[in-house]
């Protein structure tokens, strides 16, 4: 969990790929709250270039698993809360 300015922000714990998908899950999310995921071949992109994934809600406990299909390199992800 990452906190700037008051504000609890949801993270990245742990990435494994699992054939052709990726799959990613965290913790920090407000539980039952939306997210999505911002992904990008390139970090350096701006985030308005980065692809807008739909994502689903935080669990009970604010963690959350997301599973997405790649080719190529996998990138980098960013989750993204409303």
């Amino acid at each position: 969990m990452l906190e700037h300015s008051g504000v609890i922000e949801p993270k990245i714990n742990n990435i494994q790929m699992f054939g052709t998908d990726i799959v990613l899950t965290g913790s920090g999310g407000a539980p039952g709250a939306a997210y999505s995921v911002l992904a990008s071949p390139d970090i350096a992109l701006p985030i308005s270039a980065w692809t807008v994934l739909p994502g689903s809600k935080f669990d009970n406990n604010g963690g959350f698993t997301f599973t997405n299909g790649f080719s190529g390199s996998p990138g980098v992800y960013r989750i993204r809360v409303p």
